[in-house]
């Protein structure tokens, strides 16, 4: 089902969202958007902070990823932490070369 609403821009390049929009996605004064501009079309979509299980969750995939693609590639941990050791000691000397 398509709504069709209609609004106005002011003097200042405000536009007031229709408040049967604002009631249906529950958008309260203050609430932030991204803009999105696309072959004519402006999209807005709000913008929402994710929750910390949220985050929580994202990292932990991003860990098992990274995990996977590890076992995949044969490294064992002790390549990790050599690894890791390698780039602090390159990011120290560039440190020192500033």
């Amino acid at each position: 089902m398509t709504n069709v609403m209609t609004t106005k821009m002011s003097s200042k390049g405000q536009v007031v969202l229709p408040e049967a929009l604002r009631q249906m996605y529950g958008w309260q004064s203050g609430t932030a958007f991204t803009i999105l501009v696309y072959k004519g079309s402006i999209i807005m979509q709000p913008l929402r902070t994710p929750t910390e299980e949220e985050i929580v969750a994202e990292v932990e995939d991003a860990f098992e990823e990274a995990r996977r693609q590890a076992k995949a590639a044969g490294m064992m941990p002790a390549d990790i932490t050599t690894a890791i050791a390698e780039v602090r000691k390159a990011r120290r000397a560039r440190r020192r070369r500033r």
